[in-house]
């Protein structure tokens, strides 16, 4: 956060539990992704796949 912008407790609380998390891992960045993957493989029947995006459109062909 910068000196602009008011206190969120709310996004303070975030940064601290992944704070907690990343020590609880010994800041390892291999263990911290694992850990991640394990916790997205134990909810995955919650995830929500965003849909394929749209095709471009495409303009019409002009007679010439």
């Amino acid at each position: 956060m910068n000196k602009h912008e008011a206190p969120d407790p709310l996004l303070d609380e975030i940064y601290e539990i992944r704070k907690q998390i990343s020590r609880e891992h010994g800041d390892d960045l291999d263990r911290l992704i694992e850990h991640y993957a394990q916790y997205e493989r134990r909810f995955s029947d919650r995830l929500i796949s965003s849909p394929p995006s749209a095709a471009p459109k495409q303009e019409p062909k002009s007679a010439a």
